[in-house]
């Protein structure tokens, strides 16, 4: 783990290509961390993750297609997310509380 830090740090030292998508897939982690969950596992919301029916059923390459999607799927959540941090910092913070309360409802009074 030490090393890959110090291979990331490296390279965050150049100025490569790409490394802003990483920074702000960084910046935005929590969005992303909850976003991927959903994708893979489903939420309080809906019953099925949207990835459910592939489960168990790709190779290798599909795999990393797969993979590849989501990614751009997190970058592109991400950047939304940060221009609407940036823009409506008010509206943004009202959202994150509703989402909050309500993902804390849907918990608590779902069957489980």
């Amino acid at each position: 783990l030490l090393l890959l830090l110090r291979i990331v740090l490296g390279l965050s030292e150049r100025d490569l290509p790409g490394l802003s998508g990483l920074a702000l897939l960084g910046r935005e982690t929590q969005q992303v961390f909850v976003l991927h969950l959903h994708f893979l596992f489903g939420g309080v919301l809906g019953p099925e993750a949207p990835l459910t029916p592939l489960a168990g059923r790709l190779g290798f390459g599909q795999a990393a297609l797969a993979l590849c999607a989501m990614l751009r799927v997190l970058l592109a959540a991400a950047w939304l997310w940060h221009r609407a941090k940036a823009r409506w910092p008010h509206a943004s913070q009202q959202a994150l509380v509703f989402a909050g309360v309500l993902f804390t409802w849907e918990l608590c009074t779902r069957p489980w």
